[in-house]
């Protein structure tokens, strides 16, 4: 799939002198992404300093991992799912089909001809 694909190599370009990588959180199947910025050498007294990468949180979801190969039908996995079921503060339910009325509201006066579309 052609966006599939695109959308993967846009997100591994997207920053450079940068990586992925995944922080150990409070358990071992939790992992916090973060993005590691390789640092320039700093000059200190005429002499040239190497600076360690620096860790900052990544809010990109997978889609700025190489490793990651995005799949925009099937949407994001599921990574969440088991930590939050053992909570027991949740609870699963099957939902239910789309209700325009209920989904897309419409103003008193107003006529509507498909999801979104709204006419005075």
């Amino acid at each position: 799939m052609a966006s599939t694909i695109q959308a993967a190599k846009e997100g591994s370009k997207a920053f450079p002198n940068s990586r992925k990588v995944y922080v150990a959180g409070s358990r071992p199947d939790l992992l916090v992404p973060a993005r590691e910025i390789a640092l320039a050498p700093s000059s200190v007294r005429g002499a040239e300093v190497a600076n360690s990468p620096l860790r900052v949180y990544d809010t990109s979801g997978p889609y700025g991992d190489p490793a990651h190969l995005v799949d925009l039908e099937r949407g994001l996995p599921t990574l969440r799912r088991g930590w939050v079921i053992e909570r027991g503060d949740v609870e699963g339910y099957e939902g239910r089909g789309v209700e325009p009325a209920e989904d897309f509201p419409t103003p008193a006066g107003t006529v509507r001809f498909g999801p979104g579309a709204v006419a005075r």
